[in-house]
């Protein structure tokens, strides 16, 4: 990560910091090799997502409607959304629960009708996500969405070693 300036200025970041480790770890522990993550900060954000969700049933329509919305709040130049957005992207609050226990999001203290996502590097990852899924939908003429194809994607990408 050293030598990538933009993944170690990410590392700065407590928050984004716990995430790497987190995900290296998990790719150590698995006997996987590291480095190739270690290019972008969307390679590790997509091993951290997937690791988190390994075999989650409904992440495809979660993953679709979380990305909508962070990409509706970061054009509006916004880090939080309240209770009552979620239901204009399709989503109820209890799915809200696996992206909070996982510390993706984060309710706000003083308001728990408020929620952001734990930094805004995870918003963006998450707005990026929302053009692939756009992209994809429109490549499949409507077919499913499946996450190990949005994976490939990203690693293909990744592979070309350009920083994102």
């Amino acid at each position: 990560m050293r030598s990538n300036a933009a993944l170690f200025q990410l590392g700065s970041v407590p928050t984004v910091c716990w995430m790497v480790c987190t995900s290296l770890k998990l790719q150590m522990e698995n006997g996987e090799d590291p480095a190739p993550t270690c290019h972008t900060g969307t390679g590790l954000f997509l091993h951290f997502l997937c690791d988190c969700f390994p075999k989650h049933s409904q992440l495809g329509d979660m993953l679709r409607a979380l990305s909508l919305l962070a990409e509706q709040d970061l054009w509006a130049q916004m880090s939080m959304f309240h209770r009552e957005d979620l239901g204009s992207f399709g989503m109820q609050e209890s799915e809200l629960r696996p992206f909070l226990d996982r510390g993706i999001l984060r309710q706000d203290r003083d308001s728990k009708d408020c929620y952001s996502f734990l930094h805004l590097s995870f918003q963006q990852f998450f707005t990026t996500l929302f053009y692939v899924l756009e992209e994809e939908e429109e490549d499949r003429d409507g077919h499913a969405w499946d996450i190990k194809d949005c994976k490939s994607c990203f690693l293909e990408k990744n592979d070309s070693r350009t920083p994102t």
